[in-house]
């Protein structure tokens, strides 16, 4: 070796084990900061297993006779439980999460969400992927579906309570609609007093939300309870109101969706509504109105409430003047 190459040795051959050297410089950081956020992931998740919920459950209001679960707590937390023995996996689906539950030595699957908000919530189990309703609550129509519901309760729950005052009566009955060419069924309240006399009462027509049916507002939406309370307290003008279904088939296959900007298209046989219309999903109802607003001569007053909240009944019933009554503003209905 001369001179010149020995000297070129010096040099490089430091260089080289510096390049090593931060090589596994950067190799060693990032594991350190793959160990750091492991560890992070697993206090959390320690942390989460650890908080339990309060111990206060209690029976849903919205169970079937004589079930313990579901049951809701003070943090509105919902448990539910379900038997299933076979089963692999079982999880809580609510409020769009799924919570794993625990199965115990008999088969018996136990499990909670985390806190819900107040109202009323519709909810599934899912065992081993199949997502079924829980056995021991009530079935409500819901996400275009018979299943389960939960109420977690209010602190205005007296808004909706079932009194000791004048009840009025809430009708299932059934007309035939010129518009979609079939009988459909419909639900109508009537207040207290109704039947005694010849009076004409204004009529609300009162839709229902996204998913839901003809059902909902009379069953988990109190529609006929808060009449009831709020006519016996003289806040409101005693009227009527018709709770249809709003999902109107006029035949044949559902249109595709429009394009952004693009009016929808006309079902089978029907033309596309114009520019500023009613959304298609309740046009059938205009001309629907005039078959069952005049129920024992009930003159409607052409204003019409189309309450569309989601898929659920966490809206409001707005103030709706229907004539000279209305239906009071209350937030957690």
């Amino acid at each position: 070796m001369n001179g010149k190459a020995g000297a070129e040795a010096c040099i490089s051959l430091p260089s080289c084990f510096l390049i090593i050297n931060q090589q596994k410089f950067i190799v060693m950081k990032n594991i350190l900061l793959f160990a750091s956020m492991f560890a992070l992931l697993m206090g959390q998740n320690s942390f989460a297993q650890e908080t339990k919920a309060k111990e206060d459950f209690k029976p849903s209001s919205a169970n079937q006779e004589g079930k313990e679960f579901p049951q809701v707590n003070s943090e509105g937390c919902v448990r539910a439980q379900i038997s299933a023995p076979d089963a692999n996996m079982v999880q809580l689906d609510i409020g769009g999460v799924k919570y794993n539950m625990v199965k115990d030595a008999n088969g018996v699957w136990t499990g909670e969400s985390k806190p819900q908000d107040v109202g009323f919530h519709y909810y599934q189990l899912n065992i081993d992927g199949a997502s079924v309703p829980d056995p021991g609550s009530l079935y409500y129509y819901g996400a275009s579906r018979w299943g389960s519901g939960i109420e977690v309760p209010s602190n205005d729950q007296d808004f909706f309570a079932l009194k000791n005052v004048p009840h009025g009566n809430l009708r299932e009955t059934f007309y035939y609609s010129k518009t979609s060419n079939s009988n459909r069924r419909v639900y109508i309240y009537t207040p207290p007093g109704y039947e005694k006399g010849n009076d004409q009462y204004p009529v609300l027509y009162l839709q229902h939300g996204m998913g839901e049916n003809e059902t909902g507002w009379g069953s988990q939406g109190f529609a006929a309870l808060i009449m009831d309370n709020l006519i016996a307290e003289g806040k409101a003008v005693p009227f009527i109101i018709v709770m249809e279904n709003s999902a109107v088939n006029f035949g044949g296959p559902r249109p595709p969706r429009p394009a952004a900007g693009e009016r929808p298209a006309g079902a089978p046989g029907q033309v596309a509504p114009p520019a500023g219309g009613p959304d298609p999903l309740f046009r059938a109802n205009a001309s629907q109105s005039d078959s069952i607003s005049t129920a024992k001569g009930g003159e409607s007053c052409s204003r019409r409430f189309a309450h569309r909240t989601g898929g659920t009944l966490a809206g409001t019933i707005e103030n709706a003047k229907v004539g000279n009554s209305r239906l009071a503003e209350h937030p957690a209905r």
